[in-house]
C-alpha cells in the first residue's frame, strides 16, 4: 500500500506516494529534496528537524533531543524509523548545507549501497540492513557528460575503447568519492558495505562495467546481458573488497535495469490490476502490465523535459522558472529559490505552455499566435526575436527570458513520443491500466491536470495518477530488503520488450498526439 504525503519546501507543495517508507527521510529523499542528516538515523545530531502535521507521535529519542515546545508544534526527526501513517504534511525546516563530519563513535551497522546510475545524475543511497531504512542519500552529476549530454553521444564516444575505459574509470571514481564522503559523514567505514547494487539505462550499465557498446550503436540495439550481472572486478575501483557488486538486468533496446527497478517500486510484478509506469526523461521508459505479463518500451522524448533543446532552458537549479500562473492577464512566475529568473526548467515549460494554451496565446496545433490574433493584454508580450515568434516571460534592464516557438515544438515532439508509447503499449497489453505511476524527481513538480490538458497522458487516468519520485532507489531498496520479496527470474520471464518504431500505426498515432489537447 502506498502512503500519500505532502511535502512543503519554500512554499512549494509536492505530493509523494511511497511504498512502506521506514522514516520521513526516505519520503523527503524520494521527492528529490536534500536535508542535513549527518548521523545516519541514530538520532544524535538532531539536524534533520522537520515539521509534521498529522498523527505522528514522538519516539524516546525525540523526547530527549527535542524541546517540549518543538514536540507540541509538530517538530520531528526525519531519520527516525517508525510507522508512517497516510496523509501527513511535512514542512522542511532543515536544508542540507555544507557536509558535516561526525566525530562521535557509533554502533557499527551493515549496509548495502543502492545506486541509480542516470545519464545526467547519479543517486547513491545507503540501506541499513538491520531495519531496512535509508540512512543517507546523495546525488551527483554524472561525469560522463563531458562526452555528450545523451546516450547516443556516449555510445558514439564509447566506440573508441580508450574513451570507453576513461568513461568507466571516471564514473567509478566519482561514485567512490561520494561513497567515501557519505561514509565519513555518518561515521562508518568501507567494511560496513556488504553489497552494492547498480541500476541504470542500457548505455550507462555498459559503460560502468566497461562492456563493449558497439551492439547499442545499430539496430536491434541488443544489450550484452539481460540477467543480473555480477562484476567483482569493479569492487576495487569502488574501494570495497567485501560483498557483491551487482548490475540490474537489462531488458532490450534502451530499456535497462532502471526500468526493472521502477517496476519493482510500483509493485507491478505482484499486482492483479493493470498498472502503467512512465519514467519521464530524455529517453522515457514506459511499462504497462501486472503480475501476468508486462510490456515495456522506450520513447525518445529528447531533452525538452530536462530543459534541453529549449533556447533558454536549464536544469531545475536556482533561478529556474518552475511554475507560472495567469489571472486576469496578469502573469506570476514562480522561480526556484525566489531569485531573478535565469531560464526555464522542464516542469516550468509544461506549466507555461499549458497556461498559454488555456489563455489563447498558443493554439492547439502548437502555434504561438501573432499579437493581432490574441484577444487579451497578453498580446503585448509577443515579440519577434532571433528570427522567430517569442513570448516574453520576464524582462529587466539587462535580462529577458522568453518562450520561443521552437521551444513549443520541442515540447510537442517530446509529449507526442510519450503519449504514443503509452497508447501503443496499452493496446499491446489488451487492457487499459487502472492507475499510472510517474517516476523521476522531475515528476514531483508536475500537475496531472496540465499533463492531461496538453495530452501527455490520457484523461481517463486523471484521478489515478501518482508521482513516486526516485523509483529506481525505491525499487533497489525493495530488492535489497525483500519487502515484499522479489522473484527476479519470474519477473524477467514476464517482461516483453516492444519496439515502438516497428509498430505500423506508430507514425499515424505520433502525428495525432502532436496536438496540445486532451486525449481520451
Amino acid at each position: 500500500m502506498f502512503v500519500k504525503t505532502k511535502i512543503i519546501v519554500n512554499d512549494k507543495e509536492l505530493t509523494i506516494y511511497s511504498e512502506h517508507p521506514g522514516n520521513l527521510l526516505e519520503i523527503i529523499a524520494q521527492a528529490g529534496v536534500a536535508i542535513d542528516a549527518p548521523c545516519g538515523g541514530l538520532g544524535r545530531c538532531g539536524k534533520c528537524r522537520v515539521n509534521v502535521q498529522g498523527e505522528l507521535p514522538p519516539d524516546n529519542v525525540e523526547m530527549t533531543i527535542l524541546s517540549s515546545a518543538e514536540i507540541s508544534t509538530g517538530t520531528r526527526l526525519a531519520c527516525r524509523k517508525r510507522h508512517i501513517p497516510k496523509n501527513l504534511t511535512i514542512t522542511i525546516t532543515s536544508r542540507e548545507e555544507e557536509p558535516v563530519t561526525t566525530t562521535h563513535t557509533i554502533v557499527p551497522v551493515d549496509i548495502s549501497v543502492a545506486i541509480d546510475l542516470g545519464t545526467t545524475s547519479i543517486v547513491i543511497a545507503f540501506v541499513n540492513l538491520s531495519d531496512g531504512t535509508i540512512m543517507a542519500m546523495h546525488s551527483i552529476l554524472n561525469p560522463q557528460r563531458i562526452y555528450g549530454a545523451d546516450v547516443v553521444s556516449r555510445i558514439k564516444a564509447g566506440l573508441d575503447k580508450l574513451i570507453l575505459e576513461k568513461m568507466t574509470l571516471l564514473t567509478l571514481s566519482a561514485i567512490t568519492g561520494e561513497i567515501n564522503k557519505m561514509l565519513l559523514e555518518i561515521g562508518l567505514d568501507a567494511d560496513s558495505i556488504k553489497a552494492t547494487y547498480i541500476a541504470g539505462n542500457t548505455t550507462m550499465e555498459h559503460i560502468i562495467s566497461g562492456t563493449d557498446v558497439s551492439s547499442l550503436a545499430k539496430a536491434p540495439y541488443k544489450p550484452a546481458f539481460n540477467s543480473i550481472k555480477h562484476v567483482p572486478h569493479l569492487k576495487a575501483n569502488l574501494g570495497t573488497t567485501k560483498g557483491d557488486l551487482v548490475l540490474f538486468p537489462l531488458i532490450g533496446g534502451f530499456v535497462g535495469g532502471d526500468t526493472v527497478a521502477s517496476i519493482l517500486a510500483c509493485n507491478m510484478d505482484i499486482s492483479d490490476e493493470i498498472i502503467a509506469l512512465i519514467d519521464i526523461g530524455t529517453n522515457a521508459e514506459i511499462a504497462v502490465g501486472n503480475k501476468s505479463g508486462i510490456k515495456v518500451s522506450s520513447a525518445p522524448a529528447g531533452p525538452a523535459f530536462e530543459g534541453g533543446q529549449i533556447k533558454q532552458g536549464m536544469r531545475a537549479q536556482s533561478g529556474a522558472i518552475e511554475d507560472m500562473r495567469i489571472i486576469n492577464d496578469e502573469l506570476t512566475l514562480y522561480v526556484k529559490d525566489d531569485t531573478e529568473p535565469k531560464g526555464i526548467c522542464g516542469s516550468g515549460l509544461i506549466r507555461i505552455v499549458a497556461e498559454l494554451v488555456r489563455t489563447g496565446v498558443i493554439s492547439k496545433s502548437g502555434e504561438l499566435l501573432d499579437a493581432e490574433s490574441i484577444q487579451n493584454n497578453l498580446s503585448l508580450r509577443i515579440i519577434k526575436k532571433d528570427g522567430e515568434q517569442a513570448f516574453v516571460l520576464y524582462k529587466s534592464y539587462d535580462n529577458e527570458i522568453c518562450l520561443y516557438q521552437s521551444d513549443i515544438r520541442a515540447l510537442q515532439l517530446a509529449k507526442a513520443s510519450i503519449a504514443t508509447g503509452l497508447k501503443l503499449l496499452t493496446w499491446h497489453s489488451g487492457l487499459k491500466p487502472s492507475r499510472l505511476y510517474i517516476a523521476g524527481t522531475f515528476g514531483n513538480y508536475l500537475n496531472p491536470e496540465d499533463l492531461i490538458f496538453i495530452g501527455v497522458i490520457p484523461s481517463y487516468l486523471g484521478g489515478n495518477t501518482y508521482f513516486i519520485g526516485d523509483s529506481v532507489i525505491s525499487g533497489l531498496k525493495r530488492f535489497i530488503t525483500a519487502e515484499p520479496a522479489v522473484d527476479m527470474d519470474m519477473l524477467l520471464s514476464n517482461i516483453k520488450h516492444i519496439e515502438l518504431a516497428d509498430d505500423p500505426s506508430f507514425n499515424k498515432e505520433f502525428l495525432s498526439m502532436l496536438e496540445l489537447t486532451k486525449k481520451a
